[in-house]
């Protein structure tokens, strides 16, 4: 599948080469057309657009996720950050019969502050540790879980090195002890094909922001549907209310469907947003995607080693996602230098962090490590 003819719904890329997708997807034009609707119906409908067009646009959005994911509209909740989305759902455990999580050095911080602060409500947390800081061996994942563990929290991809967790395998292995597996898959959903039931996921977490197109300030929870109701919430919000439209300050209940993790009301801007970023993805079709985005990876790799610079990737083609750390002795100048020149990317500690999408082509990817070279 050719995906050059999507380059020009891409503003950004007849300026400069952005290479830095897992920090922020382009801006499309489409996701910039329904962000301008969004304000013409706010200016032409004020409130009343919330009940003949935003709450439907909420469900719009709901239902391209289940349809990207295989999931049910009824197992997805929409919310502003991560850290909100597993707010809600930390909240549901009690951590008296089971008091242990499961986390990882390599995860991004966010997911694993979330638990280390229910250390005040007794939860005792076990953070597995990485012997070459790519990724985790799945034998130290089930030789942690045991039956006192109420939750496993890990990535899909770990930020810092690209490295793709078989998710699958971590989820079985906490139910086989009954605990329940919640996935940090912000760097995954959208580059890499993810299907909820034959992966049998409990519990999954991503946004706009990066690979999925839509921006800041949207985001989403996938939740087994049998499991949706074992989980209450104590951190919620009117919009995970059954009724939410009865106005009942004296009762809660909460929906039974995932939308019980919802908390208040929607930024309806980052939803139209969204909205142009699903469409585009699911148009093209993420199988189509990994295939495009991985020949990049590679090309790059073999450049970038051919140049003797030294890189934090995993072995295994199979387990690289679209980012690529590349160790510079000073990353954040040499980023500074290459967006002079207007080519876009990132640093995390040590490592200049690179990340194609199926938006970039070979030549940008030769530019690159040709500028890299002369700002080194």
């Amino acid at each position: 599948m050719d995906l050059t003819e999507y380059r020009k719904e891409f503003p950004i890329l007849q300026k400069k080469i952005y290479l830095n997708t897992c920090s922020l997807g382009a801006l499309s034009l489409r996701s910039r057309r329904y962000v301008q609707t969004f304000l013409d119906q706010w200016d032409e409908y004020g409130a009343s657009a919330w009940y003949s067009i935003w709450l439907n646009e909420c469900a719009s959005v709901r239902s391209l996720l289940a349809q990207l994911l295989n999931a049910d509209e009824s197992e997805i909740a929409l919310g502003h950050s991560i850290s909100t989305l597993l707010g809600s759902i930390a909240s549901c455990f009690s951590f008296e019969d089971r008091n242990e999580v499961i986390v990882t050095e390599l995860d991004f911080p966010t997911a694993n502050y979330q638990w280390l602060a229910k250390w005040f409500n007794g939860a005792s947390i076990t953070v597995l540790h990485s012997d070459n800081r790519i990724s985790i061996p799945l034998e130290r994942y089930a030789s942690a879980i045991s039956e006192k563990t109420a939750a496993v929290s890990t990535s899909s991809v770990f930020f810092t090195s690209g490295a793709i967790q078989d998710i699958a395998a971590i989820n079985d292995a906490a139910r086989k002890k009954g605990a329940v597996c919640i996935i940090d898959a912000y760097q995954s959903v959208g580059q890499i094909p993810i299907d909820i039931r034959t992966m049998n996921i409990d519990i999954l977490l991503s946004g706009g922001l990066k690979w999925l197109l839509g921006g800041p300030g949207i985001t989403f929870a996938c939740v087994r549907k049998d499991l949706i109701t074992t989980l209450k919430p104590t951190m919620v919000g009117w919009f995970g209310a059954k009724n939410q439209f009865a106005f009942n300050a004296e009762y809660f209940e909460p929906a039974e469907e995932a939308r019980r993790f919802e908390t208040g009301t929607p930024s309806v801007a980052s939803v139209a947003a969204f909205k142009g970023g699903l469409e585009i993805i699911l148009e093209i079709g993420v199988e189509n995607i990994r295939t495009a985005a991985s020949a990049l990876i590679e090309e790059l790799i073999i450049l970038l080693q051919k140049y003797g610079f030294e890189l934090l990737i995993t072995d295994n083609p199979d387990e690289r996602a679209a980012i690529v750390m590349i160790k510079h002795p000073n990353p954040a100048a040499a980023v500074s230098e290459l967006q002079k020149r207007n080519i876009i990317v990132d640093y995390r500690k040590e490592y200049i962090r690179v990340s194609p999408y199926f938006y970039n082509t070979s030549e940008e990817i030769e530019t690159f490590v040709e500028t890299l070279q002369e700002v080194t």
